[in-house]
């Protein structure tokens, strides 16, 4: 049975790989991200990684991408005068979006699908952990969040450069162990770069 699954699933993926054009890429851009319900402000971020891009038609495509992310939100922690003190609050993740493509011309698209992000770090601007009954600020939030992506974007076909612009909603609530409910949200810029014969 399962050496039967294996035939079935090699066959598909052929059939998909013979019917679609497969292209790989790198991308690396901006975040301006928050947290929801968080009195928080913009953080600003980054994101690096690289991506996979199928193309089921003229018009249709299908994207994954694993990214490297820094986001989260920055807090208002006090006054001295004309001046402000803030705390950024910084989550850094491996997201992985899968996005489902529609071309309306052969180079602007708009895009939606899934994410769903690991995540590798959590700090806080002089969080001492031995303040807070020793436990790690990264112990205060959940290590996998389920979010939701918009974006749109133009590839420069002849040059295999391209620019989107993302928004991606929080789903899932990242508090571990809090009433709140607290959901990510970033607006991303990015610019990416596919590999391949150039059209």
């Amino acid at each position: 049975m399962k050496r039967i699954l294996v035939i079935c699933s090699t066959l598909v993926l052929f059939s998909l790989g013979a019917k679609s054009q497969i292209s790989y890429g790198v991308k690396v851009g901006f975040n301006a991200s928050n947290v929801s319900n968080s009195d928080g402000k913009t953080l600003s971020g980054g994101h690096v990684g690289g991506l996979v891009n199928y193309a089921l038609s003229k018009n249709f495509a299908l994207q994954g991408e694993v990214l490297y992310s820094t986001q989260g939100c920055r807090y208002k922690a006090g006054e001295f005068g004309p001046f402000s003190l803030s705390l950024n609050s910084t989550l850094s993740y491996i997201n992985i979006p899968i996005l489902a493509q529609y071309y309306f011309t052969p180079g602007f698209y708009v895009e939606a699908g899934p994410q769903i992000g690991f995540l590798t770090s959590a700090k806080l601007d002089n969080y001492d952990p031995a303040d807070n009954d020793g436990h790690a600020y990264k112990d205060y939030f959940k290590s996998t969040d389920f979010s939701g992506g918009i974006g749109l974007g133009y590839i420069f076909k002849k040059i295999n450069l391209g620019i989107d612009a993302r928004y991606t909603f929080g789903l899932s609530n990242i508090a571990k162990e809090s009433d709140d409910k607290l959901h990510n949200k970033v607006f991303q810029l990015g610019v990416f770069y596919k590999f391949g014969k150039k059209k």
